[in-house]
């Protein structure tokens, strides 16, 4: 069972991988400090509602989406 286990974590890890490999990677910054870069693949940001992330050096809320129709990243701070 823990061969399994291991196994199929290790095949996870792959397959993981290799969709980053094969992804689009997009690099924001916080809106509010402009100090913090996150980096997400485009599969990501095309999520229905996007990603948040809180800026660990300002703490606000950041959320980032990718806009079909204008074929870009659309970044804002909500508090």
């Amino acid at each position: 069972m823990a061969e399994e286990n291991k196994e199929i974590r290790e095949r996870n890890i792959r397959e993981f991988m290799a969709v980053l490999n094969e992804a689009n990677v997009f690099t924001i910054s916080c809106p509010r400090c402009g100090d913090m870069r996150f980096s997400f693949s485009k599969n990501l940001l095309e999520i229905k509602d996007g990603l948040q992330v809180v800026c660990p050096h300002c703490s606000s809320l950041v959320h980032a989406c990718y806009t079909q129709g204008q074929n870009e990243v659309f970044v804002q701070c909500l508090e």
